[in-house]
C-alpha cells in the first residue's frame, strides 16, 4: 500500500474491504493514508471472516468506477502501476478484460500484446491459467459486467476474479493481454497463518470446467488448466503433496478421493500415454501406501 497510496490522483478510489481480520485495517493504516488526500477513500469491514475468494466477489459488488483492479494484500504493486493502468484504460475503452504478465517459471512466456475477441479466443490466447487468476494482475472494465452470480457460486473454484469476467463474454468482448507488469512481487505470508493447501487449489481449481461454457471453450480451458500446451504448475507438485498426505494415519481413502477427483476433471481431456502413466503410478501407490513410505524415508533420508 505504501507503493500504491502515492500514486493515486483525484481519477482513484481506494476501497479497502478488510475481512473481519484480527485487528481492524482502520487502526492500521494512519500513517498510510494522507489527511489532504486527492483520491476518494473508504473502508468496508465484513462482520464474519467470508474467506478470501467471497472477498473477491465483494469487490466487484462495492465498485463503483468504470474500472476495477483489485490488489490483494500479499501484492507490491509497480512504482508506476497507476500510469500503466490509465494508458490502457484510454487506448482499450471497450476491452471487458485487461491482463497483464506476472513473469514466473510457472507462467507462460508472453512477448507482445494481444487482443483476444470473443471467449474462445480469450481462452485460446490467455496463456497460464496462473497468470490470469493472479490477484491485482488484471483490470476489469464493470461496465462489461451484468452479473457476479457466477463468481459466488464458484468461490470454490479460487478463481472468481477469472469466473465472472469470463461468464460476462460474449462472441463481440475484447480482451487484452498485456506483455506489460503491473506487480512487482508477492510478499511472503508470515508463519503460522492460515494457508490454501496445494491439494485444495487443485481440487477447486479443477471445478472452473464445472462451468457452463461451449464445448470448444471448455477443452481449451482445459489444456490451460492442465499445462497441456502452456506452463502451468507442475504435476509433480500435486503428487508430492497428495503422497505425504495420503500416509498420515487414517488420511489414505481421502487422498485417493482427492486424486480420484481431480482425474475426473483436470486430465478429463489429457490422456497422453505421458499422463496416463504419471496417473497410474500415483494410483499404485496410493494403494500401496507401504511402499510410499519407504519412497519418502528414502528421500528424507538420501535426497535434500
Amino acid at each position: 500500500m505504501r507503493t500504491l497510496v502515492p500514486q493515486l490522483d483525484e481519477d482513484s478510489r481506494l476501497l479497502i474491504i478488510d475481512n473481519c481480520s484480527y485487528k481492524p485495517v482502520q487502526d492500521e493504516i494512519d500513517d498510510v493514508i494522507p489527511s489532504n488526500r486527492l483520491f476518494e477513500f473508504g473502508i468496508v469491514r465484513n462482520s464474519f471472516d467470508i474467506g478470501g475468494n467471497a472477498n473477491i466477489v465483494r469487490c466487484y459488488e462495492l465498485c463503483r468506477t468504470q474500472w476495477l483492479c483489485l490488489i490483494g494484500d500479499s501484492r507490491k504493486v509497480s512504482n508506476n502501476i497507476v500510469t500503466t493502468l490509465k494508458r490502457y484504460m484510454l487506448q482499450f475503452p471497450e476491452a471487458t478484460l485487461i491482463n497483464f504478465y506476472s513473469p514466473s517459471k510457472e507462467h507462460s512466456p508472453r512477448h507482445k500484446l494481444t487482443v483476444a475477441k470473443g471467449k474462445l479466443s480469450f481462452v485460446k490466447e490467455m496463456g497460464s491459467l496462473g497468470n490470469i487468476i493472479l490477484v491485482g494482475n488484471s483490470l476489469i472494465n464493470m461496465r462489461k459486467i451484468k452479473s457476479i452470480s457466477y463468481g459466488y457460486q464458484y468461490c470454490y473454484s479460487n478463481a472468481p476474479q477469472f469466473v465472472i469476467p469470463l461468464m460476462n463474454m460474449n462472441e463481440d468482448s475484447v480482451c487484452i493481454l498485456s506483455p506489460e507488469k503491473i506487480i512487482e512481487s508477492c510478499i511472503q505470508i508470515p508463519e503460522g497463518e492460515t494457508r490454501l493447501s496445494l491439494i485444495d487449489f487443485w481440487i477447486g481449481s479443477s471445478s472452473i470446467l464445472d462451468l457452463p461454457l461451449e464445448h470448444a471453450v471448455r477443452v481449451e480451458l482445459a489444456k490451460k488448466i492442465s499445462g497441456v500446451d502452456v506452463q502451468a504448475q507442475p504435476y509433480l507438485c500435486f503428487f508430492n503433496s497428495l503422497l505425504l498426505f495420503s500416509v498420515r494415519p487414517g488420511k489414505n481413502k481421502q487422498a485417493r478421493y482427492y486424486f480420484h477427483r481431480v482425474c475426473s476433471s483436470r486430465y478429463y481431456y489429457n490422456r497422453s500415454i505421458t499422463m496416463i502413466i504419471k496417473l497410474f503410478c500415483t494410483y499404485v501407490l496410493l494403494r500401496l501406501p507401504f511402499i510410499t513410505r519407504m519412497l519418502i524415508d528414502f528421500k528424507k533420508k538420501f535426497i535434500k
